[in-house]
């Protein structure tokens, strides 16, 4: 009777009758499971750590995924590159990576996932790619981020999804966020909501009708969870305004400006979010280039007519 069932469990596999669970493949440095869609989901790392490039295929298996809490708590991790191949990186994926400084998020992805890369004191630099439209909880909590760029496609901000950043430049609409306030004694604030209240949130000069249509100088968050409640506190607003090609922020367009996108580019000195907005100066939804450097100088030197992407 047993070897008839297994038979048939066998035969039921086969046919497609009953559902492949993903199958745990170790690769060198990289634990990944192969998804029903054929492709690999990566959910372990086992490396040395350093700056790594994960790779966008394993035995073959092309990388769209990284699954839940893959790369957390690894302590030795200090720059990641993840392949344009992935479209999907789990809960928690790199949560506890203390000594994160930077990560390339590939272009496809839309969610940030609740707590990605929470607790990554030492993260300054990542790129929201522009398909984002959801930033989960604690995506970014307490993360070592002091500024960050909100592509305008974003339409939901999740509870403490940037707690501990001091400014944050939207491109685009106010978006919905979580709202949940708790009173903290020690320091009489009311806290929740996706930031700290230490934070200034900039908008672009364009939206001021949107953003302050009464000439506002701050957002105040209320609670809507709490029945009976009502408490709130405020955001202040400053909006900004993009001059094309003043990387420096220097208020005028030079050949310095172009010198400032380079040393950029091989982390000699960083720009400030203001400096990488103006130093946009190329179509496309790509991070700052050598190729907008090279449309500066090619303007200053009158070969090219106008900054604008």
């Amino acid at each position: 009777m047993k070897r008839v069932w297994a038979l048939t469990l066998v035969m039921a596999l086969c046919l497609g009758i009953l559902p492949l669970a993903p199958v745990a493949v170790i690769n060198e440095d990289y634990e990944y499971e192969i998804l029903s869609d054929g492709t690999a989901e990566i959910t372990g790392y086992n490396g040395f750590g350093g700056g790594i490039v994960i790779p966008d295929t394993l035995d073959g298996y092309v990388v769209t995924s990284i699954g839940a809490w893959a790369f957390s708590f690894c302590g030795s991790l200090t720059d990641v590159t993840i392949p344009d191949s992935v479209t999907s990186i789990g809960p928690w994926a790199f949560y506890g990576c203390i000594i994160l400084t930077g990560v390339t998020i590939p272009s496809g992805v839309t969610y940030i996932e609740a707590g990605v890369f929470c607790f990554c004191f030492s993260l300054t630099n990542v790129t929201i790619p522009p398909a984002v439209t959801r930033i989960e909880r604690n995506a970014f909590f307490d993360s070592g981020l002091k500024s960050v760029i909100i592509p305008s496609g974003v339409t939901y901000i999740g509870e403490s999804a940037f707690f501990g950043c001091e400014n944050v430049y939207f491109l685009g609409a106010l978006p919905a966020w979580d709202a949940y306030l708790e009173y903290e004694p020690d320091t009489g604030r009311w806290i929740g909501g996706p930031f700290e209240t230490n934070v200034t949130l900039h908008y672009p000069a364009h939206l001021a009708s949107q953003w302050a249509p009464n000439g506002e100088t701050e957002i105040v968050l209320i609670d809507k969870k709490t029945p009976g409640q009502h408490y709130f506190y405020a955001y202040p607003i400053a909006s900004y305004s993009v001059t094309p090609g003043d990387a420096d922020c220097s208020g005028v367009v030079t050949a310095a400006d172009a010198a400032a996108i380079l040393r950029y580019l091989v982390q000699l000195r960083p720009l400030s979010v203001l400096g990488r907005l103006n130093a946009k100066v190329t179509a496309g939804t790509n991070p700052v280039s050598a190729a907008d450097a090279a449309k500066i100088l090619r303007f200053l030197v009158q070969l090219e007519k106008s900054l604008e992407p």
